[in-house]
């Protein structure tokens, strides 16, 4: 097997969250007495702009007549929405299909994982710990995210970063696996492959360059839906799969 890395993106690629950070963003907007609350289309809008203080001011420079203060609003209202956000990981977020599989997998197998997220790193731990694992970094070799790279995507600092870190390691065969267009555009751009499971966020989004198009990674009881890309083995993403997109 060629494959030695894989390189995970976070939200809406690991768990499924956004539907609660829009919830959040929105609590927030009611909190500081603004008369503004995002739909779920206007959402799906906004995560082509990476950063949830980066949302906020790309959004209040759109508006007719922004508020005063801009910078230091959004800075505040994005400080409320993590506060709201961490209070609810406690209950934990549903992992996608098929990443606990695959995880699991690289781990017996000696694949390097390491997760690239724009998120920030006071969102990263409570997330995994109570969604994922309570020792999850047993399935990481390291985490880059949004408090450490302050490019976020869809510059490709941050999978520069990574893949600097996995060659100096002599692993060379990397795949990426992203959600978005920001996330492919950032991939393709510092030369990594990249696997593409969409969900509802991000389903309208152009995935072209993608290695291949997926509903999820799938699991053996309840199979992927393959949407562009070679076709599954048995229905689900293993690591001969990722494997075969590396070349």
């Amino acid at each position: 097997m060629r494959l030695q890395a894989v390189l995970f993106d976070l939200d809406g690629t690991i768990a499924e969250t956004e539907t609660v950070h829009l919830q959040c963003f929105n609590e927030a907007f009611q909190h500081f007495g603004l008369p503004y609350q995002w739909s779920f289309e206007e959402y799906r809008t906004l995560l082509e702009i990476a950063g949830g203080r980066e949302r906020i001011r790309h959004f209040f420079e759109k508006l007719d007549n922004p508020p005063d203060h801009l910078r230091d609003l959004a800075a505040g209202l994005h400080k409320l929405k993590n506060e709201l956000y961490v209070e609810r990981m406690e209950a934990g977020f549903q992992i996608r299909p098929g990443v606990r599989r695959l995880l699991e997998d690289a781990l017996a197998c000696d694949i390097t994982c390491g997760l690239t997220t724009t998120t920030s790193r006071v969102n990263v731990d409570p997330l995994l710990r109570y969604s994922l694992a309570e020792d999850y970094s047993k399935y990481f070799a390291f985490l880059l995210t949004g408090t450490e790279i302050r490019h976020k995507k869809p510059d490709p600092a941050i999978y520069v970063t990574a893949k600097q870190m996995l060659l100096e390691q002599n692993r060379k065969n990397i795949i990426v696996i992203e959600d978005s267009h920001i996330g492919l555009v950032a991939a393709r751009s510092a030369g990594l492959p990249v696997l593409i499971t969409q969900n509802e966020f991000t389903d309208h989004h152009d995935f072209s360059g993608a290695a291949a198009v997926l509903s999820d990674l799938g699991d053996p009881k309840t199979p992927a839906r393959l949407i562009n890309g070679p076709a599954l083995h048995d229905g689900y993403v293993d690591l001969a799969y990722l494997d075969s997109l590396t070349v």
